[in-house]
C-alpha cells in the first residue's frame, strides 16, 4: 500500500510540477502580449480618432483666416501627410494652381491624388478620355482636376475622387423635400460656369444642356423629360427672373438672397463635404502621402475638421519662385 500511495504522490506532485510550469510559461506570453500591446498603442492611437465630422464649418461662413487661392496646406502627424492645394478654378497650365499642382507633385511625390468633380464609380475611366482631350493641346482649356489626375498617372498615383455618387445626392434631396427638377436645374446651372471656363460653349448650349441634363437622368435612374426648354420655366419659377447665358457665372449659383436656392446649394455642400472627408480619412489610412485637389472654399469649410485630426498646418501661398522659374516657363510644354 505505502509502494501505491509513493507512486500515486509521485505522479500527482509530477503533474502540479507540469502545471506550474505551464502556468509560468502561459503568465510569461501573457505578459509579453500585454507589453507588445501597450509598446504599439500609443503609434496606433495617433490615428484611431475618427474625423470629427460635426465640426464642419457653415459652407455660407466667410473666413479670414486664409489668404486667396490658390495657396497649399500641408497637415502632417507622425509619418503621415495630407497635402491640400485649395484652388482657384482656371485652366491651362500656365496659371497659380497649375503650377502649385505642379511643384507638389516634384517636391511630394503623393500615393494618392483625390481630385473633384468625377463621379466615384467610373473616375478612372471618365478621366482617361478628359486626358485623351486635353493632351493633344497640352491642357489649354481644362482644369485642375484633369492636371492633376494626368500627373497622378504620370507618377503612378492612386486617383479617387472626393464626389458622392449622382445618386446619393438625389435620393438626399428627395428625403428634404426637393423635386427631381429641383436636383437637374440646380446642377445645370452649376456645370454652365464651367463650361464657360472650358470654352465648350458656342452655339450649342441647348444642344450640350440637352446632353448633360439626359445623363443626369441615367445616373439617378430617373425617367423623364426635363430638356433645357424645361429648365428655363423652372429658372424663372424658382430665381423668379429669366435664364441668361451672359449674366450667369458661379457667383450667381445660388445666390445668398434667394433662399430657395441657397438652401438647396446648402444641402448639397453638406453632402458633398462629409464624403470628401470620408474620403480623406479612407486615403490617410492606407497610405502615407495622400494629396488633394479641390477649390478653396472646400477647404475652409472642413478645415475644423483637419485641423482637430492632424493639428495646425503649414500654409504656403502659391507656388514658390524656385519651382516657378526652375519647372513652369511659359512657353514650356507640359511633358
Amino acid at each position: 500500500m505505502s509502494e501505491k500511495n509513493d507512486f500515486k504522490i509521485r505522479v500527482l506532485l509530477n503533474f502540479l510540477e507540469k502545471l506550474m510550469l505551464f502556468s509560468f510559461l502561459r503568465f510569461n506570453q501573457f505578459l509579453v502580449v500585454i507589453f507588445l500591446f501597450l509598446l504599439y498603442f500609443p503609434f496606433q492611437s495617433c490615428f484611431s480618432q475618427d474625423f470629427k465630422i460635426n465640426l464642419l464649418q457653415g459652407c455660407s461662413e466667410k473666413n479670414e483666416k486664409y489668404p486667396e487661392p490658390p495657396y497649399f496646406v500641408k497637415f502632417e502627424k507622425k509619418k503621415k501627410k495630407l497635402l491640400y492645394i485649395a484652388a482657384r478654378h482656371e485652366i491651362g497650365t500656365n496659371n497659380q494652381t497649375a503650377k502649385l499642382i505642379r511643384q507638389v507633385f516634384i517636391d511630394y511625390h503623393p500615393k494618392i491624388v483625390i481630385i473633384e468633380g468625377f463621379q466615384p464609380n467610373s473616375v478612372n475611366e471618365a478621366l482617361e478620355e478628359e486626358i485623351k482631350s486635353c493632351q493633344p493641346k497640352n491642357f489649354k482649356d481644362c482644369g485642375e482636376s484633369i492636371l492633376s489626375g494626368y500627373l497622378a498617372k504620370k507618377n503612378g498615383a492612386h486617383i479617387v475622387t472626393g464626389e458622392p455618387s449622382d445618386q446619393i445626392i438625389f435620393d438626399e434631396l428627395l428625403k428634404k423635400g426637393y423635386s427631381a427638377e429641383d436636383y437637374l436645374g440646380f446642377y445645370l446651372l452649376r456645370q454652365i460656369p464651367q463650361w464657360k471656363r472650358e470654352h465648350k460653349i458656342d452655339n450649342n448650349l441647348e444642344w450640350i444642356s440637352n446632353l448633360f441634363l439626359k445623363t443626369c437622368l441615367e445616373n439617378v435612374k430617373e425617367e423623364g423629360n426635363f430638356d433645357f426648354e424645361r429648365f428655363k420655366i423652372w429658372h424663372k419659377d424658382k430665381m423668379n427672373y429669366p435664364f441668361t447665358l451672359d449674366k450667369h457665372n458661379e457667383h450667381t449659383v445660388a445666390p445668398k438672397s434667394h433662399l430657395f436656392m441657397h438652401n438647396l446649394w446648402l444641402t448639397i455642400e453638406r453632402i458633398r463635404e462629409e464624403n470628401i472627408l470620408k474620403t480623406i480619412e479612407k486615403a490617410i489610412s492606407q497610405h502615407d502621402i495622400v494629396l488633394i485637389v479641390y477649390g478653396a472654399s472646400h477647404f475652409t469649410v472642413e478645415k475644423n475638421v483637419l485641423t482637430h485630426f492632424f493639428g495646425s498646418p503649414e500654409v504656403t501661398i502659391g507656388p514658390s519662385d524656385r519651382a516657378t522659374t526652375r519647372h513652369y516657363g511659359y512657353d514650356e510644354e507640359l511633358d
